[in-house]
């Protein structure tokens, strides 16, 4: 899948470092820079990605969708008006590892000895990198799942058996997200 980001400065009297927003109304992200008067936005509607799915990884050669950077242009503005007199510094776009119900797979694949899985993370894989090293390090050295029933949860057959993960209570605009 192909995410796009799209790197605003913000104007002088709106400078001021701001904290990480998720916006569940219109399903975007926003987030500072801590070192440039910068904010970054990201796509967090779900209806689009089917339009920036890959065939194939190698196929990605950074492609950067321009209506997808208006939109995400625009849902900042809606959120934050003040930052319309600021100006659009950098586009880009990158691979975003995600599985179809958008949560990671943690997992020992049998049919290829040694093959441990920790992948799929949409992002989030570097901020729990902590936990979820300590967690796959414990399994592969001792052989068998620490915590079997959380881990049972994050399981590669989850899709073939058609059971995907559902959140218990959910905001429906953002589908599987969250």
């Amino acid at each position: 899948m192909v995410e796009h980001v799209v790197v605003v400065a913000r104007p002088a009297a709106e400078v001021a470092f701001h904290p990480v927003v998720s916006d569940l109304v219109n399903l975007c992200y926003f987030r500072s820079d801590s070192d440039q008067p910068w904010t970054r936005v990201g796509n967090s509607d779900p209806s689009y990605h089917p339009g920036f799915r890959l065939a194939d990884a190698d196929s990605f050669h950074g492609q950067f969708y321009e209506e997808m950077g208006g939109i995400l242009h625009q849902k900042l503005l809606h959120r934050f008006p003040g930052a319309a007199a600021g100006h659009v510094v950098e586009r880009y776009s990158g691979i975003w590892g995600i599985t179809p119900d958008y949560q990671p797979i943690l997992d020992r694949l049998t049919y290829a000895p040694g093959l441990y899985c920790a992948v799929g993370f949409s992002g989030h894989g570097y901020k729990l990198s902590p936990v979820i090293g300590d967690l796959m390090s414990r399994w592969i050295l001792a052989g068998e799942a620490p915590e079997p029933e959380v881990l049972n949860l994050f399981r590669w057959s989850r899709f073939a058996e058609n059971e995907p993960i559902k959140a218990p209570l959910s905001y429906s605009r953002a589908v599987g997200l969250r």
